[in-house]
């Protein structure tokens, strides 16, 4: 699984740190600070992002993120409420 976070602009972009935390690649525009383990592309370039996208199809399933929210496992808990 590839999360793909293709904004011109963001924050920090919580949706890229939950991908990562469970187990799927985060591929990401540069356009912000990122989660070290997020894979950038420079923001507005279509083949770096294509080659980047086609890299981590090659690669497999990606490594478990070691979360730095103390409360990170409860907001997980309260997101499955709603989804």
């Amino acid at each position: 699984d590839i999360l793909l976070r293709l904004n011109r602009r963001d924050g920090y972009g919580l949706v890229v740190h939950e991908a990562l935390d469970n187990g799927w690649w985060a591929l990401a525009s540069n356009c912000c600070v990122r989660t070290e383990q997020t894979v950038l592309f420079e923001t507005g370039d279509i083949a770096d992002l294509e080659e980047k996208f086609i890299y981590l199809l090659s690669c497999g399933r990606s490594p478990k993120l070691q979360s730095n929210f103390d409360c990170f496992d409860e907001l997980k808990k309260i997101y499955k409420l709603f989804t």
